[in-house]
């Protein structure tokens, strides 16, 4: 006889006895079969939930906001290299007037190559390039 009361007769395995109900037509089973696989899926589609979710637990919403972030100054980086402003070319030296609109001497072109008289009384003549106000 078992300590706890259940059966006087001793199991060959020493499992607990359970109370098995055999239905006489399996049809009267339909809606515990109907009820098993609505818990299957149901499990199922938690774990496929829990797998994509995952690393969003895990770290929190830290770890794709950071590789949204990555993502977007990659995407404008390359964009920007592609499609930016191309860099005009530099003159090789600097010119006083590229193109002017009179010849030498005359309004809207170069001074000439000459010596510039300033009329005051105390400045001697002087090249154009030592014109000072007196």
């Amino acid at each position: 006889m078992r300590p706890d009361g259940g059966d006087p007769e001793p199991d060959d395995y020493g499992l607990p006895r359970v109370d098995v109900v055999v239905p006489d037509d399996a049809r009267e089973l339909e809606r515990d079969v109907a009820a098993y696989h609505r818990e299957r899926r149901r499990r199922r589609r938690r774990a496929r939930a829990r797998r994509l979710y995952r690393p969003l637990t895990r770290f929190g919403v830290a770890v794709p906001i950071i590789a949204g972030a990555l993502l977007v100054a990659l995407l404008s980086g390359v964009l920007m290299t592609a499609f930016g402003p191309r860099p005009a070319p530099r003159p090789t030296t600097a010119q006083l007037a590229p193109r002017p609109t009179a010849s030498p001497g005359r309004v809207g072109g170069l001074l000439p190559d000459r010596r510039v008289d300033l009329v005051t009384a105390a400045a001697p003549p002087s090249p154009c390039g030592t014109c000072a106000p007196a």
